[in-house]
């Protein structure tokens, strides 16, 4: 069984995963920024990602600060815990956030916003205002996924119990956080996107 101090995902071999994790996730979306056809502008590109890097940030600390609660109540290794919440947010999780996503626009068209667009961000001038408002559709849609994956992990522990004793095969703690905290997000967000 893994010690609960040697699994620290937020340990030095932790901050060095999520480092490269951070820049090939920034590099992969320039890429496909270049592969997109039409392309769109810079400003509309950089406002994008900047809601996608604050949303992805608000899923890592969470995933981060759930698996470490969850563990240090229960004795539960934090590296699986954070593995099953990788897998849950990057399949069931993108499909509840489409549909979440999807019943935010309407509610916002409906009873805020009309002209509430994701990805638009004011003609001619660009609107942090407009900017701000998704971003805070998009973090509140995030937050009601991870309270469903939350219960979802909670009422059914069998997939951290399988990710718990695959990792139990992997005798280095270091080795664990790597593949929880790079190689895991990596493919599994190769799926996603």
């Amino acid at each position: 069984e893994v010690d609960l101090d040697a699994c620290r995902l937020l340990g030095p071999v932790g901050l060095v995963a999520q480092a490269i994790m951070g820049t090939i996730v920034l590099s992969g979306l320039v890429v496909k920024r270049m592969r997109e056809h039409p392309r769109r502008k810079w400003k509309t590109w950089l406002a994008d990602v900047a809601k996608q890097v604050v949303g992805q940030l608000f899923l890592h600390a969470s995933n981060v600060l759930i698996a470490d609660l969850i563990a240090s109540a229960t004795s539960v290794n934090p590296c699986s815990l954070y593995a099953a919440q990788i897998l849950i947010d990057t399949t069931f999780g993108v499909l509840l956030i489409y549909y979440l996503l999807a019943l935010a626009t309407h509610l916002m068209r409906a009873h805020v916003a009309p002209e509430y667009q994701q990805g638009f961000y004011g003609h001619p001038h660009f609107s942090w205002h407009k900017w701000g408002e998704q971003a805070a559709v998009y973090i509140a849609c995030l937050a009601a996924m991870k309270a469903v994956v939350v219960f979802f992990m909670w009422a059914f522990p069998l997939l951290e119990d399988g990710v718990s004793w695959l990792l139990s095969w992997i005798p280095s703690d270091e080795a664990q956080v790597v593949l929880v905290m790079l190689v895991l997000p990596l493919v599994m967000n190769l799926f996603q996107f």
